[in-house]
């Protein structure tokens, strides 16, 4: 599953890579580029904003907590995701690439 995160949830956007998880860290604050981004990336919505986006309604999750702890732990139950060890640490916690292994020659 691949995320795409507004701006308020800059931390939550760090663990979410940490655990494995391909997830955007969406900044602008334009709800038609963020719509678009969404549909064309096929990614789904995790915010603090109360705006609902009606036409992604299915594909929204408004999260109400301030604690990061509380906000992943939402997520993870409400998109009943499964943390897998070998996923963890393989996307780069600052810009979401796939890190590559290297070996040591």
């Amino acid at each position: 599953m691949k995320f795409i995160l507004t701006n308020e949830l800059g931390r939550l956007v760090r663990w979410l890579r940490i655990l494995g998880f391909d997830t955007v860290y969406f900044k602008s604050n334009n709800i038609g580029t963020l719509i678009i981004e969404t549909l064309r990336e096929d990614r789904f919505i995790i915010t603090r904003r109360q705006t609902k986006i009606d036409d992604l309604q299915k594909r929204t999750l408004v999260l109400t907590s301030d604690n990061l702890k509380e906000q992943l732990k939402d997520v993870m139950q409400n998109l009943k995701l499964q943390i897998n060890e070998n996923e963890m640490f393989t996307r780069c916690p600052m810009c979401n690439t796939v890190l590559t292994e290297i070996k040591k020659e």
